[in-house]
Protein backbone atom coordinates (compact mmCIF):
# COMPACT_ATOMS: atom_id res chain seq x y z
CA UNK A 1 0.00 0.00 0.00
CA UNK A 2 1.29 3.10 -0.56
CA UNK A 3 2.14 6.15 1.88
CA UNK A 4 -0.66 8.63 1.83
CA UNK A 5 -0.81 11.56 -0.61
CA UNK A 6 1.92 9.05 -2.90
CA UNK A 7 0.62 8.41 -6.57
CA UNK A 8 1.30 5.47 -9.00
CA UNK A 9 1.46 6.27 -12.60
CA UNK A 10 1.18 2.01 -13.64
CA UNK A 11 1.86 1.50 -17.37
CA UNK A 12 2.69 -2.36 -16.48
CA UNK A 13 -0.26 -4.92 -15.44
CA UNK A 14 2.30 -7.39 -13.89
CA UNK A 15 4.93 -5.91 -12.49
CA UNK A 16 4.75 -1.96 -11.09
CA UNK A 17 6.06 -0.14 -7.95
CA UNK A 18 5.19 -1.64 -4.12
CA UNK A 19 5.90 -0.91 -0.90
CA UNK A 20 7.66 -3.29 0.91
CA UNK A 21 8.54 -3.57 4.97
CA UNK A 22 11.88 -5.20 4.74
CA UNK A 23 15.18 -5.42 6.54
CA UNK A 24 17.35 -4.18 3.55
CA UNK A 25 16.15 -1.10 3.23
CA UNK A 26 18.80 1.89 3.17
CA UNK A 27 17.55 3.05 6.42
CA UNK A 28 14.26 2.38 8.12
CA UNK A 29 12.27 -0.38 7.43
CA UNK A 30 10.64 0.68 4.39
CA UNK A 31 11.49 0.30 0.96
CA UNK A 32 9.61 1.04 -2.74
CA UNK A 33 10.33 -1.59 -5.32
CA UNK A 34 9.36 -2.03 -9.15
CA UNK A 35 10.42 -5.51 -10.59
CA UNK A 36 11.03 -5.75 -13.99
CA UNK A 37 8.59 -7.54 -16.04
CA UNK A 38 9.75 -11.23 -17.29
CA UNK A 39 7.45 -11.00 -20.09
CA UNK A 40 9.31 -7.55 -21.36
CA UNK A 41 6.19 -5.66 -21.87
CA UNK A 42 5.90 -2.79 -22.05
CA UNK A 43 7.44 -0.54 -18.03
CA UNK A 44 7.43 2.62 -17.39
CA UNK A 45 6.39 3.07 -13.97
CA UNK A 46 6.60 6.30 -12.16
CA UNK A 47 5.89 6.47 -8.45
CA UNK A 48 5.33 10.19 -6.80
CA UNK A 49 5.37 11.71 -3.31
CA UNK A 50 3.43 14.33 -2.68
CA UNK A 51 5.05 18.19 -2.81
CA UNK A 52 6.88 19.54 0.07
CA UNK A 53 8.70 22.49 1.37
CA UNK A 54 11.77 22.81 3.31
CA UNK A 55 14.19 25.56 4.32
CA UNK A 56 17.45 23.37 5.53
CA UNK A 57 16.99 19.98 4.39
CA UNK A 58 19.10 17.54 2.43
CA UNK A 59 16.99 14.93 0.72
CA UNK A 60 18.09 11.90 -0.53
CA UNK A 61 17.39 8.92 -2.88
CA UNK A 62 19.01 5.74 -3.16
CA UNK A 63 18.55 3.17 -6.02
CA UNK A 64 19.97 -0.05 -7.19
CA UNK A 65 19.18 -1.25 -10.53
CA UNK A 66 19.08 -4.96 -10.90
CA UNK A 67 21.77 -6.37 -13.56
CA UNK A 68 19.45 -8.88 -15.08
CA UNK A 69 17.54 -5.97 -16.09
CA UNK A 70 20.57 -4.60 -17.58
CA UNK A 71 20.68 -1.43 -14.85
CA UNK A 72 24.16 -0.89 -13.03
CA UNK A 73 23.79 -0.54 -9.45
CA UNK A 74 23.69 3.35 -8.29
CA UNK A 75 23.29 5.49 -5.65
CA UNK A 76 21.91 9.24 -6.04
CA UNK A 77 22.61 11.76 -3.30
CA UNK A 78 20.97 15.07 -4.01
Amino acid sequence: MLPSGWTLLQTNPRQTWTILETSSAYEGSFAADCEYDDQLAYQDEVLLSPEFQTNSARLQFYSFGDPIGAATPTTIVT
